[in-house]
């Protein structure tokens, strides 16, 4: 891929609130999820609070009432796969245009079974470190932020801050202690992931210490007429290429197994994912999904006995690399790979030949 003139495309929300316990995170997060998609049944709301955020349905009592959203309580280990799960499901049951919230994301940082118990747990092992064990903890990490930052929807997380107190003059001219927070409860560069970062004082308060947006000055309580505005500001732009749906990539891998054997699925999806552009399988758009799969349906299934050797396919033609009288599939491969930088049946081979001879006798 080269350069290109840039062009502003439609997004989806990548926003961050931290705050202290009583600072309204839990809610400021519905509110904006609810002026984003004017609909309580396409907010999904994952809770580790031991469920606190079943208090916040059906409201009337509150500035702005509330509705009946979709819920799942998350429970101990708080590990990243399980958050990962979780996160994953919550966007399939709201669609491309609701919001899932993970409230709170903190807890998989230092709760049980969070990254800093998985990194505790490796640096007991034979031949590791505390410090060592960073590497493979940190793998954990950036796999789960990533999986948050790639869902096809909005998403919006809490984490709590760390409390302190601090002697402030209250209303009546008096010093009173104040809860104030400090660093958000998670890795020290989560803030560096998502687009906004609002921080929520206790006296309910926003305001903005990361902003790739308009809210670089914002200073007020969190309605949804914030979700509202953000919501216009992210369609502005082009639409971008719609992704593959995670049903779309199983359908795709067991239309290549019902090919090749489940052995070589893998092999065979690399090659034409090579073929169609896919950079991963995250990245897929539908227009090659259906590219793909159109290359999979004119695909000839291989015997069963074919699908017990040693296989391979070839990375320019997609088919299957076949031996010949004088050498195995695997003398193929490893031959051609060396040859020409990529793994090909014999016809795709001499092709390559007749190109090379008549590039040389141009030049």
């Amino acid at each position: 891929m080269g350069f290109e003139k840039v062009t502003r495309k439609k997004a989806k929300l990548r926003l961050a609130l931290t705050g202290v316990s009583g600072a309204g995170k839990s809610l400021g997060a519905l509110y904006i999820a609810y002026g984003i998609t004017g609909d309580w049944e396409k907010i999904a709301f994952i809770d580790t609070e031991h469920e606190r955020g079943r208090f916040y349905a059906d409201r009337r009592d509150l500035p702005f009432e509330t509705g009946s959203f979709l819920y799942q309580p998350l429970y101990p280990p708080y590990s990243p796969e399980r958050y990962k799960q979780f996160v994953q499901e919550a966007a399939e049951a709201v669609g491309p245009d609701g919001v899932v919230i993970v409230d709170s994301f903190s807890h998989g940082w230092n709760n049980d079974g969070g990254v800093l118990e998985i990194k505790e747990k490796i640096a007991t092992q034979p031949g590791k470190t505390s410090y060592t064990a960073w590497n493979e903890a940190g793998k954990e990490q950036n796999s789960l932020v990533n999986t948050i930052l790639a869902v096809e929807c909005h998403t919006i997380v809490t984490m709590r801050s760390k409390m302190d107190y601090a002697m402030q003059e209250n209303d009546r001219g008096k010093l009173a202690p104040v809860k104030i927070g400090l660093a958000p409860i998670q890795r020290d560069d989560t803030e560096y992931e998502f687009d906004i970062v609002l921080d929520i004082a206790r006296n309910h308060i926003a305001t903005a210490s990361k902003d790739t947006t308009f809210l670089d000055k914002f200073g007020e309580a969190i309605t949804p007429k914030l979700g509202e505005d953000l919501r216009a500001w992210l369609d502005d732009g082009i639409e971008p290429p719609k992704k593959a749906s995670a049903a779309q990539k199983k359908e795709l891998s067991a239309l290549a197994e019902s090919k090749v054997g489940k052995k070589f699925v893998k092999d065979l999806l690399a090659t034409y994912f090579n073929q169609v552009g896919v950079e991963s399988s995250k990245l897929m758009t539908v227009d090659q999904f259906n590219q793909i799969k159109d290359l999979l349906e004119k695909l000839e299934p291989l015997s069963e006995v074919a699908k017990d050797y040693q296989s391979g396919f070839c990375e320019i033609c997609g088919q299957e690399i076949l031996p010949d009288k004088k050498r195995t599939t695997a003398q193929i491969r490893e031959g051609t790979k060396t040859t020409t930088g990529k793994e090909m049946c014999i016809d795709c081979f001499k092709e390559w030949q007749k190109d090379e001879k008549s590039k040389a006798v141009s030049n």
